[in-house]
């Protein structure tokens, strides 16, 4: 029987490594924070920029492209703000909604990220995990999605990690 060949992809898939970290105060006071940039420095980013304050800066510095670009190829290590620490409902889904990071360094022309956050495509990753991690038990049994329905009511209360990003594509 003949064997037939598949051609291969045009392009191969490779890990996304940022070329810049940007790793806010506050992030860098966190446990995580040294983890990430042990990971981002053991991965070959070279641009690791320890911030004296909170504030991401020199984002929109260039043309539009060039703002685009360097979004696209930077990592921040920040720390969620209140709103993203609080587990939020996301039917049909799920039953809530909890965020890991931000952001996302592919470029994918039909995702919905590209026109639902505000301000350059910047990947934030957040550094006070235990913080964000903390709603899954205040909320854990209190879903309705999922646990709440005869259908579904044998998964228990679902999370949703991160649906503002993709994790596995920052891990």
């Amino acid at each position: 029987m003949p064997t037939t060949t598949l051609p291969r992809p045009a392009t191969s898939s490779r890990l996304w490594v940022p070329k810049h970290v940007m790793v806010t105060r506050s992030a860098a006071e966190q446990p995580f924070a040294a983890e990430i940039i042990r990971r981002c420095e053991a991965a070959g980013a070279a641009d690791i920029e320890l911030l004296p304050g909170d504030r991401l800066t020199g984002l929109t510095v260039g043309t539009e492209r060039e703002v685009y670009a360097r979004a696209k190829s930077t990592l921040a290590v920040v720390v969620a703000p209140p709103s993203a620490r609080k587990p939020q409902p996301i039917p049909p889904s799920a039953d809530w909604r909890i965020d890991l990071a931000r952001g996302c360094p592919a470029h994918c022309q039909y995702c919905y990220l590209a026109g639902s956050l505000t301000g350059p495509p910047v990947t934030r990753a957040y550094a006070n995990l235990d913080e964000v991690l903390s709603g899954i038990g205040t909320h854990a049994g209190q879903g309705a999605v999922t646990s709440g329905t005869a259908a579904r009511g044998q998964e228990g209360t679902t999370f949703e990690l991160s649906c503002y990003t993709d994790p596995l594509g920052i891990e």
